[in-house]
């Protein structure tokens, strides 16, 4: 479904436009389109790659996934600038752990949800649309989401699959039998910015009853979490129900970029804003191999 499914919205006054053109002028400015298109960070769970944080790679050069493998693409913190990606990795799934934009506040609500159809035009492009299966959270730069509610934003994302404090389940075909990833994802975040978006310890409290709805894992593979911020309250509460994590793939802290082995969860977790603390987009896509028995 095309993002001209999406529900309509107010067209933007003279004014709104006027204001939304700087901004956006104001925004090419601050943060430029300086992507490394040639490159992702490539980290394999098995053996030794475990202790290891990943390693610089061409997409080009990307090992063969080995039979049993679930090859993950993940993103975040793209702040409009997500065209600075290139062509993204081959891969199976695609993960995008949130904010979107670059502001929850300053453009018009008609000139964010038209940045939001924009994105959802890039999700289902010649840039991403080799991927099969595609994820996408919200995060507090993304306030215009959540005040739209899921099912529209639903809609307005149509070329992923949006999770709001839900799970959804892809089956990846491959060498031998096929692998089932259950995917939950929740766009829970803190801090002190004023893009408060998803904030609300309200929101945090549903994903913990989210994960506890959860059904048990037998029949799936890969247990994998996405949100926004590393909310490690939130990755404990698979703990609490006995699941084993795969994953645990968030955004929100640009400084904190990469991948490391989480002792506590016995799984990597891997943060990937693709802007750095000066929001200039020079992180990498991160190449997660998940493998199987």
């Amino acid at each position: 479904m095309s993002s001209s499914a999406s529900a309509t919205t107010p067209r933007a006054s003279l004014s709104q436009v006027v204001n939304d053109t700087a901004l956006d002028v104001w925004v090419s400015f601050r943060t430029g389109s300086r992507g490394r298109p040639e490159q992702c960070l490539y980290y394999a769970n098995s053996g030794s790659a475990r202790s290891g944080q990943g390693v610089v790679t061409a997409r080009t050069a990307l090992p063969k996934p080995s039979p049993g493998t679930v090859r993950l693409i993940l993103v975040s913190d793209t702040h409009g600038r997500h065209q600075s990606l290139g062509r993204l990795p081959d891969g199976d799934v695609l993960m995008h752990c949130g904010d979107i934009l670059m502001s929850s506040r300053l453009w018009s609500s008609p000139g964010k949800v038209g940045k939001y159809r924009e994105f959802n035009d890039w999700l289902g492009g010649p840039n991403v649309r080799h991927i099969p299966h595609r994820v996408v959270i919200g995060g507090n730069h993304d306030a215009e989401l959540e005040a739209i509610g899921p099912e529209a934003a639903k809609l307005l994302l149509a070329n992923a699959t949006y999770l709001d404090n839900e799970a959804t389940q892809v089956t990846v075909a491959g060498e031998g039998k096929p692998r089932v990833v259950r995917v939950f994802g929740s766009a829970s975040s803190h801090g002190t910015s004023g893009n408060r978006g998803f904030q609300s310890p309200m929101v945090a409290e549903a994903a913990i009853r989210g994960i506890r709805a959860l059904t048990g894992p037998a029949a799936v593979d890969f247990e994998v979490l996405m949100t926004h911020s590393r909310s490690r309250h939130i990755r404990e509460a698979y703990a609490a129900e006995d699941i084993d994590l795969s994953l645990h793939a968030w955004g929100h802290a640009h400084a904190e970029y990469g991948v490391h082995w989480d002792e506590d969860a016995q799984a990597p977790s891997a943060c990937a804003s693709i802007m750095d603390r000066r929001y200039c987009p020079v992180n990498l896509p991160i190449v997660i191999d998940l493998v199987g028995d």
